[in-house]
């Protein structure tokens, strides 16, 4: 080998002295050690003895085939040469620490392992060792005062084969994931229409003199041809949308909180074709003495791109330095995924109306998810989800993936609650967390969104429930998809249970059908009286046995003056109701037309303004206690889907003090 290749700060006549010692080693054999060797491995301090030990285990795994069995006879024997040599350099070195010839030894086993090309099953093992035998030499070679600072050896490699962490990644529409294809693991994006970014956890470079990454990847670029917005540019794409860059201030989170510096990725893969490229050594060193995170942005705005095909692969990612970079701590990983698969599963439907769309299960696009489409009536339907135990994580985040087409996601709620156990939606208290994406949701397009990560901080100890709250009116043409809810965060994993739901939808109301009905009597504590002049007379609660009604009469005290009862609220917007029912009964009227003496009107509730009387055919005449059922009367249209109230107004005057008892008051609907 030439010993020119490891450019030492050191003087020249050491390079005969260098090449008498590393030629005296190649007569020893690969497999054994002499008698001598053995005796010198028993008086080795700690630190080499670890390193000959796993030496020599290295050396008995492949004499038994157990590694390199399958690697080129080139590389193999590149391997076993470094193996080789390292070991008898630590030997070397536990007698004289400061021997500047065999700490180059060390450093050139080194790059000489470094230089050959290893089988994936093979490497871990054989990385653990020149690691070591890297960290050894840097040691001792700062004691000497060699400077051996372009020496680098790998502090950090992950191939994605156990999921994105300790990488953690943020979008706003399609997001990064993992999968495994032609038997390798990848994190990969694609499509169009997203801003995503796979972040690297943070790397400490405080006492780092020179550091590089490694990347493996394949990005493809192809033409759309229905795409006729935006011109296909391939030059362009590749340069606005593949981004390698880093941060010195990212803490988390939005990556635009931080600022990032955008490197080169070295070699790059065609964009053609389906191979993979090594991007070879990429320079960190203005980095060194930093704390950074290094992130892939793919940048995939389709105001830019259209709809072009678009993707990023990533197989490997290698980062190394000349010292060590201490601990790497993963970004907070997924605690619990909830996905939907092969029908709604722990999900469930709700609706305020039996007429109403509901949440059911479907597929699509290599996806699975619960879907509801609008179909043509006013109503609001909930999809919701199992209960989650948050009480054993110390921090959590919600990630919600899924698909919206043709939606106002003002209409499209995500909801958390801490107090709903299975009734009523509408009865529960729940926080509506900000849904609204940061990417446009195109008309006639199917929109692959991410939303989150919301903060479940306020839940930490808590049991909650997610809710999706579909609102549609009769002309929407709307349809939302629910792919998953990821739970991001750190702790034990989160438990689900699926909720035992008590509420029932409605079932549809018939024409004719009483849709609400109120004894007024019964709940006469919280009606409201108002005087509009004079001194009328008071309604009050008239009892007759096991029966009661409300009665009002101006004869005993001879009142003059008009007075009103207010009804109870209702809200037409969740009662599909359109007219009213009233029972009652009217006796003494004298000479006068009894719809004079008493009316009945509806309004918007608290507005004198809509005050609107109701028409109705049948009406006591005025001359008997019989009950007579007045109505239905039509509900004025422009009180739809409002809280209204049901006003009786009586009137009484010399000589005509009347009795007026009211019974029930029906909501019906009638069309």
């Amino acid at each position: 080998m030439d010993l020119n290749y490891l450019h030492f700060n050191i003087g020249e006549p050491m390079r005969p002295l260098l090449l008498v010692f590393v030629l005296s080693l190649s007569s020893l054999s690969f497999v054994s050690c002499s008698k001598e060797e053995s005796v010198e491995v028993t008086n080795l301090a700690p630190e080499f003895s670890e390193l000959q030990s796993m030496a020599f285990n290295l050396e008995e795994d492949v004499a038994k085939g157990r590694i390199l069995s399958n690697s080129t006879e080139a590389d193999r024997n590149i391997i076993i040469s470094a193996v080789k040599r390292s070991k008898t350099a630590v030997l070397a070195l536990n007698k004289d620490s400061t021997n500047i010839s065999y700490i180059k030894v060390l450093v050139e086993s080194v790059r000489e392992y470094q230089s050959a090309s290893k089988i994936t099953r093979d490497e871990a093992k054989l990385d653990r060792y020149f690691k070591r035998v890297a960290e050894l030499a840097s040691k001792y070679a700062q004691i000497a005062g060699l400077d051996i600072a372009s020496l680098k050896w790998k502090q950090f490699e992950y191939s994605f084969s156990d999921g994105i962490a300790p990488f953690g990644s943020y979008a706003d529409a399609a997001n990064w994931t993992t999968d495994w294809q032609q038997d390798m693991p990848l994190a990969l994006i694609k499509g169009t229409g997203t801003d995503a970014w796979l972040i690297s956890p943070e790397f400490d470079l405080t006492d780092v003199d020179s550091i590089s990454l490694e990347i493996n990847h394949m990005f493809g670029v192809d033409s759309n041809a229905r795409e006729t917005g935006v011109e296909f540019n391939r030059a362009k794409f590749i340069r606005d949308v593949y981004n390698l860059v880093v941060s010195t201030d990212y803490q988390g989170g939005d990556p635009s909180s931080a600022k990032w510096t955008k490197i080169s990725m070295g070699k790059l893969p065609t964009s053609v074709d389906f191979h993979k490229v090594k991007s070879g050594e990429i320079s960190l060193d203005r980095f060194a003495g930093e704390k950074i995170t290094i992130a892939f942005h793919y940048a995939a705005d389709s105001k830019k791109v259209g709809r072009h095909y678009l993707n990023w692969n990533i197989y490997d990612f290698k980062l190394s330095a000349n010292k060590s970079i201490g601990p790497v701590e993963s970004r907070p990983s997924s605690i619990l995924t909830d996905k939907v698969q092969g029908s709604l599963g722990n999900f469930q439907s709700v609706s305020s109306s039996a007429e109403g769309a509901q949440w059911t299960y479907g597929s699509g696009g290599g996806n699975e998810f619960a879907v509801i489409n609008s179909n043509g009536t006013d109503s609001t339907t909930w999809l919701i989800s199992s209960k989650y135990d948050l009480s054993k994580v110390e921090s959590a985040s919600l990630v919600i993936r899924e698909i919206a087409k043709n939606i106002d996601l003002r209409n499209a709620k995500i909801l958390i609650s801490s107090d709903y156990s299975g009734g009523n939606p509408t009865e529960a208290s729940w926080e509506s967390i900000n849904h609204k994406s940061a990417k446009d949701v195109l008309d006639d397009s199917w929109n692959d969104l991410t939303a989150g990560p919301f903060d479940l901080k306020d839940y930490i100890g808590k049991e909650i429930v997610v809710a999706f709250e579909f609102t549609q009116k009769a002309n929407d043409r709307s349809t939302w998809e629910i792919i998953s809810l990821d739970f991001i965060g750190k702790g034990e994993a989160i438990s689900r249970t699926k909720l035992s739901l008590s509420y029932e939808t409605p079932k549809p109301i018939e024409v004719g059908e009483t849709v609400k009905e109120v004894n007024l009597a019964e709940v006469f504590a919280d009606l409201s009286q108002v005087t509009v002049s004079g001194t009328p007379a008071d309604f009050f609660v008239n009892k007759r046995g096991d029966s009661q009604n409300i009665r009002i009469s101006g004869y005993k005290n001879k009142n003059d003056g008009v007075i009103r009862l207010i009804s109870p609220k209702f809200d037409l917007s969740s009662v599909d109701a359109d007219s009213i029912l009233v029972e009652h009964s009217l006796n003494f009227a004298k000479g006068i037309d009894p719809k004079e003496l008493v009316k009945i009107y509806v309004r918007e509730a608290g507005k004198d303004e809509t005050l609107t009387q109701l028409s109705f055919d049948d009406f006591p005449l005025g001359n008997s206690f019989n009950v007579v059922k007045s109505g239905p009367a039509a509900i004025p249209a422009e009180l739809g889907g409002r809280q209204i109230e049901v006003v009786f107004e009586y009137k009484s005057f010399d000589p005509n003090f009347t009795t007026w008892d009211i019974y029930n008051l029906q909501l019906k609907k009638m069309k």
